[in-house]
């Protein structure tokens, strides 16, 4: 058996693999080592979107990047704000 194996950028609709699509964007064909060696051709055919995954995959890092800044920058000012308290209070 000889097996093709295709990572594709983004993410697929159709296609005419056999095999379920992997993870949003990975195929795989199979063909029989005697077709091969006879030279039969294997159709692969697949449409994909015109957006990239990776714009989707760079919003989701930025976004939780920003969102654990913000969750410091919360968390530095409840600290400083109730420290404050306590040395007005002395």
């Amino acid at each position: 058996m000889v097996s093709f194996k295709m990572h594709l950028p983004s993410e697929i609709p159709f296609n005419n693999s056999p095999k379920p699509v992997q993870r949003g964007n990975i195929l795989e064909w199979e063909q029989p080592l005697a077709d091969r060696l006879a030279g039969v051709p294997l159709e692969i055919e697949t449409h994909l979107e015109p957006q990239s995954i990776l714009y989707s995959t760079l919003l989701l890092f930025g976004g939780t990047i920003v969102a654990a800044a913000m969750t410091f920058a919360i968390v530095i000012w409840l600290v400083v704000r109730h420290g404050r308290k306590e040395e007005m209070s002395t």
